[in-house]
């Protein structure tokens, strides 16, 4: 089965599929089916991913018109986040602190 595929205004091809969520995750439907919720545009030439989730009064098609709208709708997709290590805010201990004597008495 070929992947259904789109060209914006732009020129830019993007390949769509449609999407629902159930308590195992995310699962693709059959495209235009009444159970997606959202449909995903992936850009063929980058790694653009928008997702345009469907509403009350939606249209579940394909036809280009359609679609032109919903890219305009679509928002983009965060990428996963990469684990980061924290970075300690405290200073590592200084020699100069181990080898400081308390300061002479005022009155002495």
């Amino acid at each position: 089965m070929p992947k259904p595929t789109f060209t914006d205004r732009s020129g830019a091809v993007w390949t769509f599929r449609d999407y629902r969520v159930a308590t195992t995750g995310v699962q693709p439907v059959s495209l235009n089916h009444q159970s997606g919720e959202y449909r995903a545009f992936v850009a063929e030439h980058s790694d653009t991913i928008l997702v345009y989730r469907f509403g009350d009064r939606s249209y579940r098609t394909s036809e280009p018109s359609v679609l032109e709208g919903q890219l305009l709708f679509a928002r983009p997709v965060e990428p996963p986040r990469r684990h980061v290590p924290r970075i300690s805010r405290e200073a590592a201990p200084s020699p100069c602190l181990a080898r400081r004597r308390p300061l002479a008495d005022a009155g002495s």
